[in-house]
């Protein structure tokens, strides 16, 4: 069983009874230090299954390990492998991966294994895209959205995927104005491809209209202190509010750390007066 396994960390047993591990491959001494090894050459390995090079990425972010040379190179010669696997596939692995511990590293390392490229060319797009300093001192957009992976909570496929697709049309709206960088309506086209992008993972339409909705969505906090009241009022007592809060609170920790303004939603969400049923709805009048 241990010879067809695909890591040794992966191919540790353990007798119920007593306990005692079980180790043919040497994955305790790899978790010692760290690294992640294939059982057998690297390159055989993963061409018996592709979908190995996303299990590459999930275990080495979840458990903190680091590829061995051999792996990186083989990874990198046989991703465009990837491309044959099944949607389903492929959506239900990288989901695992995003939820998981290490998920930006999971994201950055999709990215420099070639594997970005492949499956999510508009992520890999995303990498050396200079931001504004003033808005964005952690980076280019995609060191953005690996923090913005990591400060959603975790188990949580949907805000997952949002960190993931928020700001995918900055590469195709940069701009270098006469006063800052700017990328203007990044968050409409940002929203048509998340909604390209997860069709063509087979996501489920729930989850597609979720994301897209955060995407068009994501830039208008800045905006909500200077709001009308009852604009204001309107747009917090819709059902996605709360979900649009929390994916703000990560969006700004991944970039400037000021929550002012999510503080000032949060109160404001919590501050509304309860909503008085109307004296007469829509089926009264039909009746």
């Amino acid at each position: 069983d241990a010879a067809r396994r695909d890591f040794t960390v992966n191919a540790l047993y353990a007798d119920v009874e007593s306990g005692l591990v079980l180790d043919p491959t040497g994955g305790l001494a790899d978790l010692r230090e760290r690294r992640l090894r294939t059982i057998g050459a690297p390159e055989a390995r993963l061409a018996e299954d592709p979908l190995r090079l996303l299990r590459l990425v999930r275990f080495a972010a979840r458990c903190d390990l680091e590829p061995v040379p051999e792996l990186v190179a083989a990874a990198r010669s046989t991703a465009g492998a990837a491309a044959g696997l099944s949607a389903a596939r492929v959506f239900d692995e990288l989901t695992h991966a995003f939820v998981g511990r290490g998920r930006g590293r999971a994201l950055r390392w999709l990215v420099e294994l070639g594997l970005a490229a492949v499956l999510l060319p508009e992520v890999a797009a995303m990498d050396g895209v200079e931001q504004p300093p003033e808005y964005h001192p952690e980076g280019d957009v995609l060191t953005h959205v690996c923090r913005v992976l990591d400060a959603v909570p975790p188990d949580d496929p949907a805000l997952a995927w949002r960190a993931v697709r928020h700001d995918i049309g900055k590469p195709g709206t940069f701009r270098r104005a006469a006063d800052r960088i700017r990328f203007d309506g990044h968050d409409v086209l940002s929203a048509q491809l998340a909604e390209q992008v997860l069709r063509r993972l087979e996501a489920p339409a729930s989850l597609r209209e979720v994301v897209v909705d955060v995407c068009l969505q994501h830039i208008r906090f800045a905006a909500l202190p200077a709001m009308k009241p009852v604009r204001a009022q309107r747009w917090l007592r819709t059902p996605t509010f709360p979900v649009h809060l929390e994916f703000h609170r990560a969006d700004c920790l991944g970039s400037h750390g000021r929550l002012d303004v999510y503080e000032f939603a949060r109160a404001a969400l919590a501050a509304l007066p309860p909503e008085r049923p109307p004296l007469l709805g829509g089926a009264d009048v039909l009746a």
